[in-house]
């Protein structure tokens, strides 16, 4: 580090827009270690620019609650409870999802079926009025049509079993 830029942050050490410091117990141990190994007059420095926390997820770090709670009294409890009412919200998401997903998927086998039972009985028909030809290839791409279909469902519903236990 030049001596210009720990010099402007010594003069700076009394702003308010600087981060309140923390004490070297609370630096993980081997960036503790490094700040030791440094003159006292930089140590202070070095632990300015080391320190960086972050955090993701629905309820704030354990240490924040009582912060949360010493500014607004039940603060913590509203935060716990927002929590839980996301989840419970995502919850019902999913289960109307796969719901949906289900109902979808029901529907497509009715309707796939009630078309292959129209298809069967255009091509009987035609056999019937000695059209044995495409009566025999309607019933037949039919039929192979639905053999493939249930082919093709069964390795997706194992590819999706299998990813699942990933």
């Amino acid at each position: 580090m030049s001596r210009d830029l720990g010099n402007k942050l010594q003069k700076n050490q009394g702003q308010s827009n600087k981060v309140a410091p923390i004490s070297l117990d609370e630096l993980p141990l081997e960036a503790r270690e490094i700040v030791n190994a440094l003159p006292k007059e930089k140590q202070s420095i070095a632990i300015r620019f080391m320190v960086q926390r972050s955090h993701t997820g629905p309820l704030p770090l354990p240490e924040s609650f009582g912060k949360y709670e010493a500014v607004l009294p039940g603060a913590a409890d509203r935060i716990l409870r927002m929590a839980e009412n996301q989840q419970n919200h995502r919850i019902d998401i999913e289960k109307q999802a796969v719901r949906r997903q289900f109902n979808q998927s029901g529907t497509g086998q009715w309707m796939a079926f009630l078309i292959a039972l129209v298809l069967i009985a255009v091509g009987g028909t035609l056999i019937y009025y000695d059209h044995d030809e495409a009566g025999s290839a309607i019933i037949t791409v039919t039929l192979v049509g639905l053999v493939i279909a249930f082919i093709k469902g069964k390795d997706s519903q194992k590819s999706n079993l299998e990813s699942k236990k990933q």
